[in-house]
């Protein structure tokens, strides 16, 4: 069987990025769309790729809808961003919070990091399974460098 990518896997993109993916193809798509263009797949590939792949967004798209980050649609193999989902995704911190994480000095970091922590231990709705989520991602990605 062909793999679909020996270099991309599910587990590559955070929930931010699939739903940025989803938004991208538009509105409710199909499972397989998504695993099409997150593994980079075409008509050319092997049809127990696709299944694969197919499989392997439906289980993360099951994980993201737990969490509240997606939707399933009323036909079989149809998903969509959540509302909460939506606006995790879009929303920016804007300039002057940016411009202040950034230009901190490594030392005020360990307090926002313990800050922004407390946060998410704290709180228990969709935002906060998102950061937790979402951290974990990132410090996971940076193993993998």
């Amino acid at each position: 069987m062909k793999r679909a990518s020996s270099d991309l896997q599910i587990k590559t993109f955070s929930d931010r990025e699939i739903l940025g993916i989803m938004a991208d193809i538009g509105g409710e798509i199909l499972a397989s769309d998504l695993a099409l263009r997150i593994f980079g797949l075409n008509g050319t590939d092997d049809e127990d790729a696709k299944l694969h792949a197919t499989r392997c967004v439906t289980a993360r798209l099951t994980w993201m809808r737990r969490y509240g980050l997606v939707e399933k649609g009323e036909e079989k193999g149809i998903w969509s961003a959540s509302r909460m989902g939506q606006a995790l995704r879009r929303y920016s911190l804007g300039r002057s919070l940016s411009s202040a994480i950034s230009n901190s000095p490594d030392v005020a970091l360990m307090e926002m990091t313990h800050q922004v922590s407390e946060r998410m231990l704290k709180e228990k709705d969709v935002a906060a399974r998102a950061m937790r989520r979402e951290f974990q991602h990132q410090v996971t990605r940076r193993r993998w460098r």
